[in-house]
């Protein structure tokens, strides 16, 4: 079970709305149920600047589908956030 945790820099984006649309798109990476991601996303009150970081636990995938969630990650926040997808951070722990 995927456990992702996004961290955004402001507060401009619904963060239950960027929590299903993250549950969805690990899902479909993965090949598993949106139900079966657990997503957090909060934001960082004390940041500064522009950015956001993801980081994502759980059973590890083959490089494939670990390369899959990671762009998926990137996507579905830049696109949320209007963040250049360079200025999202994706971390496996």
């Amino acid at each position: 079970m995927p456990w992702i945790h996004a961290t955004l820099s402001s507060s401009v984006v619904p963060t239950g709305r960027l929590a299903h649309e993250l549950a969805q798109a690990v899902a479909n990476a993965a090949g598993l149920e949106p139900g079966d991601v657990i997503v957090l996303v909060t934001v960082a009150d004390a940041g500064s600047g522009s950015g956001a970081l993801v980081t994502f636990t759980g059973r590890r995938r083959d490089d494939t589908v670990e390369d899959a969630i990671a762009g998926a990650v990137r996507r579905v926040v830049a696109t949320a956030t209007g963040l250049s997808a360079d200025l999202v951070a994706v971390v496996r722990s």
